[in-house]
């Protein structure tokens, strides 16, 4: 008889059309619906221990989402707070639910959030039956690529743009690792996929709601098992990574891109089954909170903002702005220093941000959840020093506190260390968060 119960269950989450649209500097509103947005949840049981996964089609949760959902499951569900991940996918065509550059947050739709939380774990609490969890591995080639390139004019730019002559080479390195758990019924029935891969949700793009290629991804495994499976996909350490390959072809978003992408994911995953090997027994979940300080302008920075802003009027409408645009248009410099200013002020209120570390054990298999965007080298960094179990890293996890660079990346400068408020955590926040996840990892329990 297998040591785990398991139960799953999705939702869907779409707003309503209109909403404002996240993922650029400037918001953009829906125009309609490609495809619906969803919540998805696994809820795992191991004596009387129970773990709750969930992921969401959104760009990020802000952190007072993720507390308010974890008291309403610990009281119907009793799950234990430390025991709850809320990771998102990090699509770039979902609504508005943190404060990233400009645009309006949704207040009915930010307060729903903790609500499809709840809902969506309580209805796999009640799929709970008898299940078989194993832990497989693979690697996914040719969709990932590092973003970060250094140019022959010995400048380090983010996006230089496809087929640039400039280019010299690639600033970091990607991770190809896909992660599995999967989740058999007694029967054979696949219930559950939990999806693990680092690469930008940033292929769709557009003016309709969108899950990207993770939304892509849930629907081919649908028809490759069963309509009743539940597919979750959690982000990786993607911070500097995305999918343009710069040597490839002039076109690589949309539609078309987005099933390239989940294809090949499908592929990983399928190949992963094939050696997937029980996980073991025992659950348990651990988490720190740091204080991480927040980054300030200098007196001088800060009078360049203001003097840039009286000179140049932030933009009102127009096509939406993107990383490959600074530097190029007065638009893109007028929205950083905006971005840059609001950062100065928010931090005489709150000089510190509650960055959340977490462990979850799942037999041998322990995933860190982080609130950031993480660049590749320091989840690998993470991975490389582990103990003793396979380690997965899900980033856009209860919370967001936007780019955690490397202290390098830092003094090459580039879009990831622009002060924004999704990138303005001390640059030393990359160690802490390492350390601090290599501490919880060694205090959980050994995997036998």
């Amino acid at each position: 008889m297998s040591d785990w119960l398991a139960g799953a269950a999705e939702v869907v989450i779409t707003p309503p059309v209109g909403e404002p649209m996240a993922g650029y500097f400037q918001p953009r509103f829906t125009a309609g619906v490609h495809d619906d947005l969803y919540a998805r949840a696994l809820v795992l049981q191991c004596e009387d221990r129970r773990v709750a996964l969930v992921s969401m089609d959104l760009i990020s949760i802000q952190r007072v989402a993720v507390e308010e959902a974890r008291r309403i499951i610990e009281r119907s569900c009793n799950i234990s707070p430390e025991c709850v991940m809320v990771c998102c996918s990090h699509t770039h065509t979902g609504p508005y639910t943190s404060e990233l550059y400009s645009g309006e947050l949704s207040l009915a739709y930010r307060q729903s959030l903790p609500g499809h939380i709840a809902e969506v774990v309580e209805k796999a609490t009640a799929n709970l039956g008898p299940a078989n969890i194993t832990l497989a591995t693979s690697e996914v080639h040719g969709i990932s690529f590092n973003r970060r390139y250094l140019l022959k004019d010995g400048q380090f730019r983010t996006n230089p743009g496809i087929g640039n002559p400039d280019i010299v080479r690639a600033l970091g390195p990607v991770d190809p690792e896909l992660g599995l758990l999967k989740v058999d019924r007694p029967d054979g029935e696949v219930a559950a996929l939990w999806i693990n891969f680092a690469v930008h949700a940033d292929v769709m793009g557009g003016e309709e709601f969108s899950a990207d290629y993770p939304g892509a991804l849930s629907r081919k495994l649908k028809q490759n098992y069963s309509q009743t499976t539940v597919a979750l996909f959690a982000n990786g350490a993607c911070g500097d990574v995305n999918h343009f390959d710069v040597y490839g072809p002039a076109e690589q978003n949309g539609p078309n891109q987005v099933e390239k992408i989940a294809q090949a994911l499908v592929g990983g995953t399928l190949k992963a089954c094939e050696t997937a090997d029980k996980v073991g027994p025992g659950l348990e979940g651990h988490s720190a909170v740091l204080q991480i300080p927040i980054r300030g302008l200098t007196a001088k920075e800060e009078e360049r903002c203001r003097r840039l802003l009286e000179e140049i009027s932030l933009p009102e409408d127009g096509p939406a702005l993107k990383s490959e645009d600074i530097g190029k248009t007065p638009a893109t410099d007028a929205v950083f220093a905006s971005a840059a200013l609001k950062v100065q002020e928010e931090r005489k209120v709150s000089p510190t941000a509650p960055v959340e570390v977490q462990v979850i054990r799942i037999g041998r298999v322990k995933i860190v959840a982080l609130p950031v965007e993480l660049f590749s080298e320091l989840g690998l960094e993470i991975k490389r020093n582990a103990p003793d179990a396979s380690v997965f890293i899900a980033c856009y996890a209860n919370g967001i506190f936007g780019y955690v660079p490397t202290r390098r990346a830092f003094q090459q400068g580039g879009y990831e260390t622009m002060l924004t408020s999704n990138s303005k955590l001390e640059e030393s926040a990359g160690e802490r968060i390492v350390a601090e996840a290599l501490h919880l990892l060694k205090k959980t329990q050994p995997c036998s």
